[in-house]
């Protein structure tokens, strides 16, 4: 058989399976004269037949309702559809936390450019109102679009105009604010990284590498946290002399290698969802 013929027949078993989805006698009828005596390769793709027509016709968990813009509501239910259907592997046949992670960052970046399209209609206003919230921001007029605007600008001043830090703390944003921002901004570098994505044993060795040297040279680590005893590296002049020298430059790598292997689908689902939420609050 040659390579067109195969194909062929590959289309219309997509065909045979888009139909069974929604058609519980040609289901039957499968089974009956494919499962033989063991049903239980039948019964795997009933199973993932039937999860991805549950995905493929589900609600978002999301809620996007108060979106006017009918397309772009449209794509954002499409994107965390598509995000599940990596998350239970239904559309690689495996389970894919980069791939969850691309669509996660669709969502975020489309809501965001939403907020600023709405609120402000126009580049030089979305642009004002971004550097009073992130006056270093660096916004060239080259392109005068609102979604020219670098994402990572444009999150930051959100988060900072809708999650202020209580004044009794010296952080950027509240705590929930903060939780949020930092799970979309590792989204957004699993996204970023893709093309050239490291390994788990990578970022495996770079973990216990990193930690290794905070124990030999006795820094001060917060085991709960899993990072660096902050109050007492800071109130510390020689151990805040090692980390500025040996650990700095390496601390937001050792941060997004822990998180990454930790796959916390749930985490970042909530904070799309606390994202969503503030962008509805903010334009309803």
């Amino acid at each position: 058989m040659n390579e067109k013929n195969r194909k062929a027949i590959l289309d219309h078993i997509d065909k045979i399976e888009q139909y069974a989805k929604t058609d519980p006698w040609l289901m039957s009828e499968l089974r009956r004269r494919f499962g033989g005596g063991n049903d239980e390769p039948i019964l795997r793709v009933e199973k993932y037949l039937g999860l991805d027509y549950a995905l493929d016709s589900a609600e978002s968990m999301i809620d996007y309702s108060y979106v006017t813009d009918k397309y772009i509501r449209n794509q954002l239910e499409s994107d965390f559809r598509e995000m599940l259907r990596y998350r239970y592997g239904v559309r690689s046949h495996k389970i894919d936390f980069d791939e969850f992670c691309r669509y996660a960052h669709l969502q975020a970046e489309a809501l965001v450019n939403y907020y600023y399209n709405t609120s402000c209609g126009d580049f030089y206003s979305a642009k004002n109102k971004i550097l009073r919230y992130n006056p270093g921001a660096k916004i060239s007029d080259e392109y005068q679009q609102i979604e020219s605007i670098n994402y990572a600008v444009k999150i930051w001043a959100f988060f900072k105009e809708y999650c202020p830090p209580p004044r009794d703390k010296k952080q950027w944003f509240s705590d929930a604010g903060l939780t949020s921002y930092n799970t979309l901004n590792y989204v957004k570098d699993v996204r970023n990284k893709q093309s050239h994505r490291g390994t788990q044993s990578e970022y495996i060795n770079f973990i216990n590498n990193y930690k290794k040297k905070a124990e030999e040279l006795g820094m001060p680590w917060n085991k709960t946290y899993d990072n660096f005893d902050w109050e007492k590296l800071n109130n510390n002049y020689e151990y805040s002399l090692i980390y500025d020298d040996k650990f700095k430059k390496g601390n937001e790598r050792y941060k997004f290698c822990v998180w990454y292997l930790k796959n916390n689908y749930e985490g970042i689902i909530k904070a799309l969802g606390h994202l969503s939420q503030l962008v509805k609050t903010a334009l309803v």
